[in-house]
């Protein structure tokens, strides 16, 4: 009986073990409407794809992650609303590389670090607003002494109520090479 009831125990242990690392890992996919179909496209690059997964089992592993605190309640589902691109778009600039967005949801601030404005990958970051369901450009944001190399915009955060943008370049070499500099906009 007693050796029954090891084997039980550690059966469950594995069990808890196995069940715990999937929740860990488990992520849901969301991709653009007009992704193409291969990884790069995704707009999440770690991510575990559940919608094969049986539901009744996502549904559980769901549920665990809530009453563990490890994932917090939202949306059902996100649906895309809008899809925003630079109005001078060119090969290879990485728009979208980096993204910030002002809490009430009306700000945007996206990054484009191998724009090629100011030399080969001097970057950008561009600045749009909503109003209402629309979305427009509403600047374009270079280094004062954008050079090449630069990758300005390669890392962008902007304040809550979007008015405040700060913009990385971290190869900036005002200092001695790849010194780095961070702007304030």
């Amino acid at each position: 009986m007693s050796y029954l009831r090891f084997f039980t125990r550690k059966f469950v242990l594995a069990v808890l073990v196995l069940t715990v690392a999937l929740m860990l890992s488990l992520t849901s996919v969301i991709t653009a409407q007009d992704a193409e179909s291969h990884r790069d496209q995704r707009l999440g690059s770690h991510t575990t794809d559940l919608t094969n997964l049986d539901p009744a089992l996502r549904s559980a592993f769901h549920e665990a992650l809530l009453a563990d605190g490890l994932m917090q309640p939202g949306p059902a589902s996100l649906t895309q609303q809008a899809k925003l691109t630079a109005a001078d778009a060119a090969f290879n600039d990485e728009f979208g590389f980096s993204v910030a967005l002002s809490s009430d949801g009306g700000t945007a601030l996206i990054g484009a670090y191998l724009d090629d404005d100011f030399g080969f990958d001097s970057g950008s970051a561009y600045v749009f607003v909503r109003s209402g369901s629309t979305w427009s450009q509403q600047a374009k944001l270079t280094a004062a002494d954008a050079a090449a190399v630069d990758v300005f915009g390669e890392a962008v955060a902007l304040s809550s109520d979007g008015g405040t943008a700060l913009i990385g370049a971290r190869l900036d070499d005002d200092f001695g090479t790849a010194s780095g500099s961070a702007y304030v906009f």
